[in-house]
C-alpha cells in the first residue's frame, strides 16, 4: 500500500490529560464551595468552642504554674477598648515573691494579733493587728500597700489568703500594756475555734501567730505576649438586664474587683481561685457580630428563635472551690421561656456537668 492511499484522521478522538485535570480541579473547587456553604454553621460552632477551649487551657496552665511555683498565678482578661463589655485579649500574670516579716518565726519578732469581740451570742467585731518594733512597723508601711483589694494576707495556719482592703496605725492594749500597731482591714476574716482552725478558742478570742506573709499585687509575666481571642469570638461580661439570676456568677464576685481595663482570675497553689466570694464563675463566649456587640441575653435570648440567631455560645465554668475548669453549654430556653429562665443551669448542676 502506497503512502498516498493511507487515510489520515484530522478530528480529535478524546480529551488531553491537561483538559481532564482542569475539569477535575473545577469540580473539586465547586464541591468545596458547596460543602463550605452547607457547613458554615459548623464552622461557627467550632470557632466558638475553640475559643472557649483556648481560654480554658490558659486558666489550666496558670493553675499548674501556681502549683509548680508555690505562689498565685493567673490570667488577666483585657477589655476591648471599642467595647468595654467584651474581652478579646488576655495575658498571663504572676504575683511577686511574698514579703515575710518574720521568716524565722521568732517569738520576739513581728506577729499578728487577732482580737474578736462579741455582743451576746454574735461576733460584733473582728480586728487583726500587726505588732512589732518601730522598725518592723516602718518596714510594713514601706511596702506601699494600696488597700484597693489587690494585695493579700497569707495565713498558712488557716490555709488561705485574705484580701487586704486597708491599713491604719493605732494603739492597742495587748499583754497589759499599750502598744503601737498597724490595724489590717480584711474583706473577710478567719474563723477562730471552728473546724479546721489552728486553735480551740471560742469565737471571742485573741489569737497570735508569727506564721504569715504579705502578697503584693499581680503583674504580667515578663516576656509573655498578650494572647488574642480568635477573630469573631469574645468573652461577654455585660451585666444581665433581663432578670436572669447571674450576679453571683459574674466577675464582680472576684477580688480584686474588675477595673475599667481588666479583671484577673488567679489560682493559689492549693488549686482554689484566689479571692472569690462565690463557688462558680462563668465566662460567656460568643460571636458579638451576630448580636451587634450586645449580650445574647439582652439580644433576645428568651426564646429558641432569638437564642439561635445569636449563634453558637459556650460557657467557661470555673469552679472556684476546687479549681476545676470546663467548657459547658449555655442552657437553651424553651419555645416560651419562663421568667426565671437560667442559662447557667447546666453549669450549676454538678452531676450533669461532670462535677
Amino acid at each position: 500500500m502506497s503512502p498516498s492511499s493511507i487515510h489520515r484522521t484530522t478530528g480529535r478522538a478524546g480529551f488531553t490529560l491537561i483538559e481532564l485535570l482542569v475539569a477535575v480541579a473545577i469540580m473539586i473547587a465547586l464541591a468545596g464551595l458547596t460543602v463550605a456553604a452547607m457547613n458554615s454553621g459548623a464552622f461557627e460552632s467550632q470557632k466558638i468552642i475553640g475559643a472557649a477551649d483556648r481560654v480554658s487551657t490558659a486558666l489550666l496552665i496558670s493553675k499548674q504554674r501556681a502549683l509548680r511555683d508555690g505562689a498565685p498565678r493567673g490570667v488577666r482578661f483585657l477589655f476591648n477598648a471599642a467595647n468595654p463589655t467584651l474581652v478579646t485579649e488576655y495575658q498571663y500574670i504572676e504575683y511577686p515573691d511574698q514579703w515575710t516579716p518574720n521568716p524565722t518565726a521568732n517569738p520576739a519578732g513581728p506577729h499578728l494579733v487577732f482580737v474578736y469581740q462579741t455582743s451576746g451570742t454574735t461576733i460584733s467585731s473582728r480586728d487583726v493587728y500587726f505588732v512589732g518594733s518601730t522598725a518592723d512597723l516602718a518596714n510594713l508601711q514601706a511596702q506601699n500597700f494600696t488597700g484597693q483589694g489587690s494585695e493579700y494576707l497569707n495565713l498558712p495556719d488557716f490555709g488561705s489568703y485574705f484580701q487586704i482592703i486597708g491599713m491604719s496605725s493605732q494603739n492597742i492594749n495587748f499583754g497589759g500594756s499599750s502598744v503601737t500597731a498597724i490595724r489590717i482591714l480584711l474583706s473577710s476574716y478567719p474563723d477562730l475555734g471552728s473546724a479546721g482552725s489552728p486553735t480551740a478558742a471560742p469565737p471571742t478570742a485573741t489569737y497570735v501567730t508569727d506564721n504569715f506573709a504579705f502578697q503584693l499585687a499581680a503583674q504580667p509575666i515578663l516576656g509573655e505576649p498578650v494572647q488574642l481571642m480568635p477573630s469573631g469570638a469574645a468573652i461577654n461580661v455585660q451585666p444581665n438586664t433581663t432578670g436572669v439570676p447571674q450576679t453571683s456568677l459574674h466577675i464582680n464576685a472576684l477580688s480584686p474587683p474588675p477595673t475599667a481595663a481588666s479583671f484577673d482570675i488567679c489560682f493559689i497553689p492549693a488549686g482554689q481561685v484566689l479571692g472569690c466570694s462565690t463557688s462558680l464563675i462563668c465566662l460567656w463566649v460568643h460571636d458579638p457580630s451576630l448580636t451587634g456587640g450586645a449580650s445574647p441575653r439582652t439580644f433576645g435570648g428568651s426564646d429558641n428563635t432569638s437564642f439561635n440567631n445569636a449563634g453558637q455560645q459556650s460557657l467557661i465554668a470555673i469552679y472556684t472551690r476546687t479549681g476545676a475548669i470546663a467548657t459547658q453549654p449555655v442552657t437553651a430556653p424553651g419555645n416560651t421561656a419562663p421568667a426565671n429562665y437560667d442559662p447557667w443551669s447546666f453549669a450549676k448542676d454538678g452531676i450533669n456537668a461532670g462535677f
